[in-house]
């Protein structure tokens, strides 16, 4: 019985030393791509860290029970996005994650679809570019699909970005929903 308990023991800890090799993998790169490409939310942006390391953390080593959406907005909104799925993809070897790019014309139908077919791979992630320029029904698709108690995808890693510059806009949501 002793046997079995240090074998356990060892295998745990190969686990967590694992585990914790991956979140500081992904800190690193984060940290690398914030400095190189986005030097303001680097040295000022301590929320825009914090918000990345956890979402990280949660992503890598916790059991997703609701589905995790990001919503990054501004002029270089695509390259972050962009470079966030590189590393989640690089970080949890669960290859590419899929781009979507959205516009006026995409239907709701072909949205859901592109967005299943996505999400249904083994990365269980997607990046929507340009989300504000979704029209009709479409949009409504994505409140269906980032409900934490209802979302068809409940273990989904989710990036959407909005091309606009919002400076210090003061109440953010009012800007997005016009």
């Amino acid at each position: 019985m002793a046997r079995y308990s240090k074998k356990w023991n060892l295998y745990k800890f190969k686990f967590y030393m694992y585990i914790i090799f991956i979140v500081c993998r992904y800190k690193r790169q984060i940290n690398g791509i914030l400095k190189k490409n986005f030097t303001t939310e680097y040295q000022h942006g301590i929320n825009t860290k914090a918000v990345l390391r956890l979402i990280g953390e949660k992503w890598i080593y916790q059991k997703p029970t609701e589905p995790y959406v990001v919503l990054i907005t501004g002029t270089k909104a695509d390259i972050l996005a962009d470079a966030l799925g590189d590393v989640f993809s690089n970080v949890t070897e669960k290859g590419e994650i899929d781009r979507i790019f959205c516009n006026e014309y995409k239907e709701r139908q072909l949205l859901e679809s592109e967005v299943a077919k996505s999400l249904s791979k083994c990365s269980k992630s997607v990046i929507l570019h340009g989300i504000d320029k979704l029209r009709g029904h479409a949009p409504l698709y994505l409140h269906s699909l980032s409900d934490p108690d209802h979302s068809p995808f409940r273990s989904a890693l989710i990036l959407m970005t909005i091309n606009l510059f919002f400076g210090s806009h003061p109440i953010c949501e009012d800007a997005i929903s016009r």
